[in-house]
């Protein structure tokens, strides 16, 4: 499987460079080059997610040791 990490990350380059139109991706570097973060009417820097963050998340807490228990117990304490 390790063996095979290079063949798939150029599959999945290539499916992203198809898959991205010519203007758009001109527009995003040019964005980038002139730092245009912010604009409303053309492409622009903030505009830009390399990977969509809309997927369905759930916030963890690790109790590891000791420290992290007490500490989890104090904002159990806190909400209250």
């Amino acid at each position: 499987m390790e063996k095979d990490f290079l063949d798939i990350i150029d599959w999945y380059y290539k499916e992203i460079s198809q898959s991205l139109s010519s203007k758009e991706t001109i527009g995003i570097l040019d964005a980038v080059f002139k730092l245009k973060y912010d604009s409303d009417d053309t492409p622009s820097v903030s505009n830009f997610k390399l990977i969509d963050d809309e997927y369905y998340k759930v916030d963890v807490f690790i109790r590891y040791n000791e420290e992290a228990i007490n500490l989890w117990q104090r904002y159990i304490d806190l909400k209250k």
